[in-house]
């Protein structure tokens, strides 16, 4: 059980001072109503009014309940109860929209990480273009060079030298080509190769089975759920934000400008009535796909016996 203190000042100028007890009677509760003695006896001494028994009868009432309290109501448990719910949500509040914040400032880092990664990724594409253009200019220009040498070097060659060397010349295509084809032989055999195994591996007999999972991660699903409240008497959440009230949010944290609000919300997709719809944020899904080998058919038979 614990107990819960309030100090509070009424409009005569009198200073009050409200104890609640909370006790935790919904892991205990059962048909029959739970009976508080001693610790009830102990609270209203101060009062002179000792109460042999009092019964407490456990409700269900959620927290909104609880805020939508009656204006006009005169009866002054029902008005401290209510004042408890109010710094409760309060407290909650704050501790949710901080958790929002952290989820809008990760979010944000990995944008900037991605962002630079992929201009990492474009500055790199474009230096291998770069090296490509350089390599191909450098072998046209040593091709180049090569031939003009040649050339000088055949006006003072004679007959037979020239001879010999289109001979040279020759041999070294021809050595070429055949290297080549040697070459396209052996990577026809392997292409040929993997499409044997290609073939056996589709006579064989498998069970494909395909599972989407579906994954809710509560730590960014819980801060948008909760300033996502019920309309009207068991109402439903909307499931999606304002972007003024997400923006009102963070700033009543007291912590940033509203440049830097800006920023955070950027990584948001807002609709055009700019509203968020921050369920898929917090939901991931994925397709498992498992494969298994069954034997075929003619295999489960077993043999005729003579």
């Amino acid at each position: 059980m614990k107990f819960l203190e309030l100090e509070y000042q009424r409009p005569s100028g009198k200073v009050d001072r409200t104890i609640i007890l909370v006790p935790n009677v919904w892991d205990h509760c059962t048909k029959e109503p739970v009976v508080v003695q001693r610790l009830v006896k102990r609270i209203k001494k101060e009062d002179k009014k000792v109460e042999e028994q009092v019964v407490i009868r456990s409700m269900e009432i959620s927290l909104n309940g609880l805020l939508d309290n009656d204006p006009q109501e005169k009866h002054e448990e029902a008005t401290e109860l209510s004042l408890f719910a109010e710094m409760f949500s309060e407290m909650l509040s704050e501790r949710f929209a901080g958790r929002l914040v952290d989820y809008l400032t990760t979010r944000q880092k990995d944008q900037k990480q991605k962002e630079e990664e992929s201009k990492r990724k474009r500055e790199l594409e474009h230096q291998e273009r770069d090296a490509k253009r350089r390599k191909q200019e450098e072998d046209r220009q040593t091709a180049a060079d090569a031939k003009k040498k040649k050339e000088e070097e055949e006006k003072t060659m004679t007959e037979e030298q020239l001879k010999a060397r289109r001979e040279q010349e020759a041999q070294e295509a021809k050595d070429k080509r055949e290297k080549e084809e040697a070459e396209r032989k052996e990577q026809a055999a392997k292409l040929a190769e993997e499409r044997k195994k290609a073939e056996e591996e589709k006579k064989k007999v498998k069970k494909v089975t395909t599972t989407t999972v579906t994954v809710i991660d509560s730590a960014v699903l819980d801060p948008f759920s909760w300033f996502d409240k019920p309309v009207g008497q068991g109402g439903n959440q909307a499931g999606l934000l304002k972007r003024h009230t997400m923006e009102g949010l963070i700033h009543s944290l007291g912590k940033f400008s509203s440049a830097e609000v800006e920023r955070l919300l950027s990584t948001l997709r807002f609709n055009n009535q700019q509203a968020l719809f921050y369920k898929p944020l917090a939901t991931t899904t994925s397709v498992v796909t498992t494969t298994e080998e069954e034997e075929p058919e003619a295999s489960k038979e077993a043999p005729a016996q003579g």
